[in-house]
């Protein structure tokens, strides 16, 4: 058998050469090597940029939108210049409030000012005598004129007076009886402050003069439950408040009904000190004349009162 033998002297420089080839490539020169990096990255990025383009062409690819970012800033911007705008109304608001209080202030000082300078001239005139009686309207506030007009009475209402009104016959049956003449717009039975009671007289008024007079001439001297009544009509002339003054009688609100609510707050009422000492000072006096009475008839008793308290 014949045995092939390698050399091995001849493998060396081969294995040196490869060695020696692959540092050249991954050793490159320190002035070109940033250069050629850079050349590359420029190539892959138009590479891309290029391949996008045809995409885009293509429609594969849809392109971002760019409206949402715009309004978004859009937006933005147009609540800031609403706030900004908001504050400047605000501001000139108040201003303008400011500047109205003010206005009123000096309006108000100013016309305060000219009544006292009124007042103190009409002063000076009453003192020297110059001043005449018809110079009192002028000083007068408006509200009075306003006032008399209220106090004025219309003269077309007729009032008619009813005497000898039996028993029974009071506010509401007499507004339910003379309202067949016409329409009756108030009504007053005369009352005793006491208790009460009636007195036997009173007045009704009525819408018109004409229907007054007509009432009072067909009611007078007419039979009534035992009773001749009087009816007379009252001229506008002779009439006065006093007809018709105070509150009507009711089962609800009657004088006895208030004396006595009167009477039972007194009593009820919490007794100062005071008061309480004068009580009992009012009742020992009472007792000890009651005793003088008695003795001077013969008796003798010596009245001891209870709870008196020390002086």
């Amino acid at each position: 058998m014949k045995v092939r033998k390698e050399s091995t002297v001849s493998k060396e420089p081969v294995l040196r050469k490869v060695a020696k080839k692959k540092r050249k490539i991954s050793t490159p020169k320190a002035g070109g090597s940033l250069e050629k990096a850079m050349k590359n990255v420029q190539q892959i990025f138009k590479e891309k940029n290029t391949e996008v383009k045809a995409k885009k062409k293509s429609g594969l690819i849809e392109p971002k939108p760019k409206s949402k970012t715009i309004s978004k800033s859009r937006e933005t911007n147009a609540k800031k210049s609403d706030l900004i705008e908001s504050k400047s109304k605000s501001k000139t608001t108040s201003k303008s409030r400011e500047t109205k209080a003010k206005k009123s202030d000096l309006i108000e000082s100013k016309s305060k000012f000219k009544l006292i300078s009124k007042s103190i001239e009409v002063k000076a005139k009453k003192k020297s005598g110059l001043t005449e009686p018809k110079s009192k309207s002028t000083s007068k506030s408006p509200s009075k004129p306003l006032r008399k007009l209220r106090e004025k009475k219309s003269t077309d209402k007729g009032i008619v007076y009813i005497g000898h009104i039996p028993h029974g016959f009071y506010e509401e049956q007499m507004k339910d009886y003379f309202e067949q003449f016409g329409k009756v717009t108030r009504i007053r039975v005369a009352r005793s402050k006491r208790t009460g009671k009636s007195r036997g007289y009173g007045y009704v008024e009525f819408m018109h003069k004409e229907v007054a007079k007509i009432a009072a001439e067909t009611m007078n001297n007419y039979l009534m439950c035992g009773r001749l009544l009087k009816a007379t009509y009252i001229p506008p002339e002779k009439q006065h408040f006093g007809f018709f003054s105070g509150v009507n009688w009711s089962m609800e609100n009657y004088p006895r009904l208030k004396n006595r609510q009167k009477v039972t707050l007194q009593r009820n009422s919490i007794q100062s000190a005071e008061d309480h000492q004068n009580y009992v000072k009012s009742s020992l006096s009472k007792l000890s004349v009651l005793e003088s009475k008695l003795q001077e008839r013969g008796i003798s008793i010596k009245f001891q009162p209870v709870d008196v308290p020390q002086s």
